[in-house]
């Protein structure tokens, strides 16, 4: 199985956005500092973001998608971009695997792989991220670095001409009991969901779906995921899901190719 190394650029990453909601309340950063982020398009707009695992594997949320063979053969993985539309190099789907035991009412083991035709070429702004190990761990408090392209608010119109740039934010993990408890009918949180952020469900914004999470390590912890009727209700922290879970992490680790 393919292991990458850790990313040179940890000290930087969570010095490179500043305290924000999710993507949404984020600020402008730099693809060179998270060379992992991807962006995938389905017949050249992009849907969700994702993360680079491996020269042919990238990581994203299964709720992205319709996990069916045809739509697979329709997607691209754009990898090295700063920007959301068109820029980097893109790269052919040959394959997929969805978690067997995703939910999509529930939302849990949402994850999914994809596998590229050709093997993606690293350089500076082009890196595999290290997956976080359920040993790691993820203290209450404990800072995380959101990073992808969706909008700044909900609705977002860019001006005629402008691209929306990669963005960045700073999400604190939230106390596991707690948000059980905040997502008792909304739906509950089960298994490899988490919560982070402030008291505010805004980890939704339009292609956000499917973009990576990292530790202050620079490991990958989580992926941004559909919030359904949660986004922005006051009360409600932004849930993810949670691939340091060992269900989760182990499934990932025995798929990478």
């Amino acid at each position: 199985m393919w292991r990458p190394a850790l990313p040179a650029l940890l000290p930087l990453l969570l010095s490179a956005c500043r305290p924000g909601g999710a993507v949404i309340g984020g600020q402008q950063t730099t693809i060179e500092l998270h060379p992992h982020l991807v962006a995938i398009d389905f017949q050249g707009d992009m849907v969700c973001g994702g993360a680079l695992l491996s020269p042919k594997t990238v990581i994203t949320a299964a709720s992205c998608f319709f996990a069916t063979d045809f739509y697979s053969r329709m997607l691209t993985v754009r990898v090295g971009s700063q920007v959301r539309d068109g820029g980097g190099e893109a790269f052919e789907v040959a394959d997929y695997e969805q978690h067997p035991d995703y939910n999509v009412y529930w939302g849990n083991h949402d994850a999914l792989l994809l596998y590229l035709k050709d093997e993606v070429p690293f350089r500076a702004e082009v890196q595999p991220v290290a997956l976080a190990a359920p040993s790691d761990g993820i203290a209450v408090g404990e800072k995380l670095v959101l990073a992808g392209y969706g909008d700044l608010y909900q609705d977002e119109v860019l001006p005629e001409g402008e691209q929306r740039q990669v963005q960045a934010a700073t999400l604190a993990f939230f106390n596991q009991d707690l948000c059980d408890e905040l997502y008792y009918f909304t739906p509950p949180v089960v298994n490899n969901r988490a919560c982070a952020g402030g008291l505010t469900s805004d980890m939704c914004g339009t292609r956000d779906v499917g973009s990576p999470i990292v530790n202050w390590r620079g490991r990958l912890v989580g992926l941004a995921i559909q919030q359904r009727k949660t986004c922005g209700v006051p009360g409600l922290p932004t849930s993810f899901s949670n691939l340091a879970h060992p269900n989760l992490n182990q499934w990932v680790m025995e798929h990478i190719k």
